[in-house]
């Protein structure tokens, strides 16, 4: 037996046929032709312009300067890898590093661990937006006394971005260990450099933490915990 939805589907069907062959439908006019060409082209271009995005490969291990009492570099490791996206666009790609094995109970952020970022932009950023949207997004993760005591180093972080606008393919770094702090590249250039371990747990915890902007179980791999 037919339910209701096939009963209305076929009734529906049986008479929009007899109606199509009482009255042939108009032909199209050459009007509405040439809007549906243009809507067409439109769609086009636009699925064109979200499918062109820089390609970012990273390499499987990364060597960090050693500034404590050893004079081997560090050798840390890809975790994983993720895109972060604003709606349908992609913003960047990045790639996260670590020293491994990660055998600590506490997350990425919140330990002493060396880890770096890097970091390929898919498309043309004004540099203001980006040191807006970062301080506003690092705000909005802190507690009231928390912002006061990493405030200067947030604003110098993001400074530099001031600068200028970021394009496709740029190319940003950022690593952090116990005895060198945050370091920043930009395009294999020194950006920035702040020795503040509260600021920077809260910097990673963007991306590694609860309600990060990311895929943090995928970026961080056997290593993401709670």
């Amino acid at each position: 037996m037919k339910d209701r939805g096939q009963i209305f589907g076929d009734a529906a069907r049986r008479g929009k046929t007899a109606s199509s062959q009482r009255h042939p439908p108009p032909a199209a006019s050459p009007r509405s032709g040439s809007l549906a060409a243009h809507v067409k082209a439109c769609l086009f271009a636009l699925v064109l312009s979200l499918g062109t995005t820089a390609q970012a490969a990273y390499p499987d291990t990364i060597l960090l300067p050693n500034a404590g009492s050893s004079a081997v570099p560090l050798r840390l490791h890809k975790t994983g890898e993720v895109e972060r996206k604003f709606l349908f666009f992609s913003v960047y790609k990045m790639a996260h590093y670590l020293e491994l094995p990660y055998e600590v109970a506490v997350p990425v952020h919140e330990s002493h661990a060396p880890r770096a970022v890097h970091l390929v932009f898919q498309r043309k950023i004004s540099g203001q937006r980006i040191q807006q949207d970062f301080l506003k997004l690092l705000r909005a993760r802190a507690t009231e006394s928390e912002w006061h005591a990493i405030q200067a180093s947030a604003e110098a972080y993001a400074a530099p971005f001031a600068r200028g606008d970021v394009s496709e393919g740029d190319r940003f770094e950022l690593t952090w260990t116990p005895h060198g702090g945050l370091v920043s590249h930009f395009n294999g250039q020194p950006l920035s450099q702040i020795d503040d371990a509260r600021f920077a747990q809260l910097l990673w915890s963007i991306w590694t933490g609860s309600h990060s902007v990311v895929d943090a179980r995928k970026l961080l791999g056997s290593s993401f915990r709670e």
